[in-house]
């Protein structure tokens, strides 16, 4: 049996959606308003296994759809929500690029030597460690990133810290603006003493304790099996891996609920 709170949050996110579309203008009728009011309940009964067909409001077309969808495996469903190292984003990124050109990314991938300096590996280096630190904070800003994963050797997941625990990057001038002067010194001394800095110090490690998360799901199970554990086990974010447990990815609860959220929008149309 859902609970009431449940069912109660997933309408009143109904309403602020119908909030969203009038304000941007998108001027839905009383019949697609009431459609995006049961939006969001209905996609949680639906990939929850609570209900496995709905015929009303015209959804039930849509509803071979989101049956379609769920039967995907999850790296499939990744790579179509561009989570997946298949799409755009290398397997470790070319952190200079990504801070130069402020790309948008759902994820990083950190190895132990990413932020190393070559020349002295028991030292930081001060260009990677700024440039990392502009390429996660660009991410942060254009509202996609989710998550720094760190890797070992054989590019098999260790551990990933989500994105909370780097907002404090933004209060760090990386970035110039105009004649703004950055200076670069005084950036790494800060980003050296933020949560990005002591991991980048010790990746491995860090991402080895409880600090970080370890959620994995493998990329051949249905996308329908791997959105029902991450409701059971409550976790919003896991890490895909391969038939030989390397990073291929990862897949997000909000990701998910965004497609079906979509093609429901799209019925009310």
């Amino acid at each position: 049996m859902i609970e009431f709170v449940t069912v109660a949050a997933l309408i009143l996110t109904g309403f602020a959606l119908v909030w969203l579309s009038k304000y941007a203008r998108l001027g839905l009728g009383e019949a697609s308003k009431t459609t995006v009011i049961l939006a969001p309940l209905i996609a949680f009964l639906f990939l929850s296994g609570a209900i496995s067909e709905f015929e009303g409001l015209g959804l039930k077309a849509k509803f071979r759809d989101l049956r379609d969808f769920s039967a995907k495996t999850t790296i499939d469903a990744a790579i179509a929500l561009k989570l997946a190292t298949t799409s755009e984003q290398a397997t470790t990124g070319d952190f200079l690029n990504e801070a130069i050109w402020g790309f948008c990314r759902p994820y990083y991938v950190l190895t132990d030597s990413s932020a190393r300096n070559k020349e002295k590996p028991d030292q930081l280096d001060k260009q990677a460690v700024l440039h990392i630190a502009t390429a996660i904070r660009n991410s942060i800003v254009c509202g996609r990133f989710s998550a720094l994963v760190v890797v070992d050797n054989d590019r098999r997941p260790v551990g990933f810290f989500p994105r909370d625990q780097f907002l404090e990057l933004l209060r760090i001038v990386l970035v110039g603006y105009g004649d703004a002067h950055i200076d670069s010194e005084a950036a790494f001394r800060q980003v050296a003493g933020s949560e990005l800095g002591v991991i980048l110090q010790n990746p491995v490690i860090r991402a080895r304790s409880d600090e970080a998360s370890h959620n994995t799901v493998p990329g051949s199970e249905d996308i329908e099996s791997v959105y029902k554990k991450m409701i059971a086990d409550n976790f919003a974010i896991a890490m895909i891996t391969d038939r030989l447990s390397r990073f291929d990815g990862i897949i997000t609860r909000a990701a998910i609920e965004g497609k079906i959220i979509e093609r429901l929008l799209a019925a009310a149309k």
